[in-house]
């Protein structure tokens, strides 16, 4: 049996926000969470996340000039 013929575990992880920087047009958020997995395939899903950023780390839902 091959790691791709078993279906992986799904792990729900809440990371809550620990520290947040605003520097001008962005903001870096640090999250921190803690997690067991078993051995295995594992799938992780981070939830509490807000809507979906672009792969450059911009999110174009956010107000750039409300600041």
């Amino acid at each position: 049996m091959t790691a791709s013929s078993v279906a992986a575990v799904t792990t729900a992880l809440q990371a809550p926000i620990a520290a947040v920087t605003v520097y001008p047009g962005q903001a870096r958020i640090i999250r921190r969470g803690q997690v067991t997995l078993a051995a295995g395939p594992q799938r992780l899903v981070l939830g509490g996340l807000p809507s979906p950023a672009f792969a450059d780390g911009t999110d174009d839902s956010s107000p750039r000039d409300s600041l």
